[in-house]
Protein backbone atom coordinates (compact mmCIF):
# COMPACT_ATOMS: atom_id res chain seq x y z
CA UNK A 1 0.00 0.00 0.00
CA UNK A 2 3.00 2.27 0.43
CA UNK A 3 3.40 2.57 -3.33
CA UNK A 4 -0.15 3.84 -3.97
CA UNK A 5 0.42 7.57 -3.29
CA UNK A 6 3.47 7.53 -5.58
CA UNK A 7 1.53 5.74 -8.30
CA UNK A 8 -1.19 8.38 -7.99
CA UNK A 9 1.43 11.09 -8.45
CA UNK A 10 2.79 9.35 -11.55
CA UNK A 11 -0.74 8.88 -12.86
CA UNK A 12 -1.40 12.61 -12.53
CA UNK A 13 1.91 13.46 -14.25
CA UNK A 14 1.42 11.09 -17.19
CA UNK A 15 -2.36 10.89 -17.38
CA UNK A 16 -3.57 10.48 -20.94
CA UNK A 17 -5.96 8.38 -22.96
CA UNK A 18 -3.24 5.77 -23.37
CA UNK A 19 -1.96 5.46 -19.78
CA UNK A 20 -4.03 3.37 -17.40
CA UNK A 21 -3.06 2.38 -13.88
CA UNK A 22 -4.76 -0.53 -12.15
CA UNK A 23 -3.92 -1.60 -8.62
CA UNK A 24 -5.15 -5.03 -7.61
CA UNK A 25 -5.68 -5.75 -3.94
CA UNK A 26 -5.47 -9.51 -3.43
CA UNK A 27 -6.36 -9.62 0.26
CA UNK A 28 -9.04 -7.16 1.34
CA UNK A 29 -12.79 -7.05 1.01
CA UNK A 30 -14.40 -4.56 -1.35
CA UNK A 31 -15.43 -2.21 1.49
CA UNK A 32 -11.81 -1.99 2.68
CA UNK A 33 -10.57 -1.36 -0.85
CA UNK A 34 -13.09 1.46 -1.28
CA UNK A 35 -12.01 2.93 2.06
CA UNK A 36 -8.33 2.86 0.99
CA UNK A 37 -9.16 4.44 -2.37
CA UNK A 38 -11.12 7.24 -0.72
CA UNK A 39 -8.61 7.83 2.09
CA UNK A 40 -5.67 8.09 -0.33
CA UNK A 41 -7.76 10.03 -2.90
CA UNK A 42 -6.77 7.65 -5.68
CA UNK A 43 -8.12 8.48 -9.11
CA UNK A 44 -6.86 5.36 -10.85
CA UNK A 45 -8.64 2.01 -10.59
CA UNK A 46 -8.15 -0.04 -7.42
CA UNK A 47 -9.52 -3.51 -8.10
CA UNK A 48 -10.36 -6.49 -5.93
CA UNK A 49 -8.31 -9.62 -6.60
CA UNK A 50 -9.40 -11.64 -3.57
CA UNK A 51 -11.19 -14.79 -4.64
CA UNK A 52 -9.93 -14.51 -8.22
CA UNK A 53 -7.22 -16.37 -10.09
CA UNK A 54 -5.09 -13.25 -10.71
CA UNK A 55 -2.23 -14.51 -8.51
CA UNK A 56 -1.96 -17.86 -10.22
CA UNK A 57 -2.67 -16.52 -13.71
CA UNK A 58 0.25 -14.11 -13.45
CA UNK A 59 2.47 -16.21 -11.13
CA UNK A 60 2.51 -13.55 -8.42
CA UNK A 61 4.48 -14.63 -5.37
CA UNK A 62 4.42 -11.48 -3.26
CA UNK A 63 3.18 -7.94 -3.22
CA UNK A 64 3.37 -5.39 -4.54
CA UNK A 65 4.13 -6.03 -8.17
CA UNK A 66 4.27 -3.15 -10.61
CA UNK A 67 3.96 -3.78 -14.34
CA UNK A 68 4.26 -1.37 -17.21
CA UNK A 69 2.48 -2.81 -20.23
CA UNK A 70 2.96 -1.20 -23.62
CA UNK A 71 0.20 -0.33 -26.06
CA UNK A 72 0.46 -3.74 -27.73
CA UNK A 73 -0.17 -5.54 -24.42
CA UNK A 74 3.45 -6.64 -23.92
CA UNK A 75 4.97 -6.33 -20.45
CA UNK A 76 7.62 -3.65 -20.92
CA UNK A 77 8.85 -3.52 -17.32
CA UNK A 78 7.99 -5.10 -14.00
CA UNK A 79 9.18 -4.92 -10.43
CA UNK A 80 8.34 -6.91 -7.33
CA UNK A 81 8.37 -5.04 -4.04
CA UNK A 82 8.55 -1.34 -3.40
CA UNK A 83 11.75 0.63 -2.90
CA UNK A 84 10.37 4.13 -2.40
CA UNK A 85 11.46 7.16 -4.41
CA UNK A 86 14.05 5.24 -6.43
CA UNK A 87 11.31 2.94 -7.74
CA UNK A 88 9.16 5.91 -8.69
CA UNK A 89 12.10 7.42 -10.58
CA UNK A 90 12.58 4.12 -12.43
CA UNK A 91 8.88 4.00 -13.32
CA UNK A 92 9.10 7.54 -14.70
CA UNK A 93 12.19 6.60 -16.72
CA UNK A 94 10.40 3.60 -18.22
CA UNK A 95 7.29 5.65 -19.00
CA UNK A 96 9.43 8.29 -20.68
CA UNK A 97 10.93 5.59 -22.89
CA UNK A 98 7.42 4.56 -23.98
CA UNK A 99 5.91 8.04 -24.42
Amino acid sequence: MLELPGLEQIYQEYKSDTLKIFAINRYDELSTIQFIRNKLKLTFDLLRGKGTSVSTDYHLLGTPYTFIVDQTGKVYYYKMGYGGASDLDKFRQKLNELY
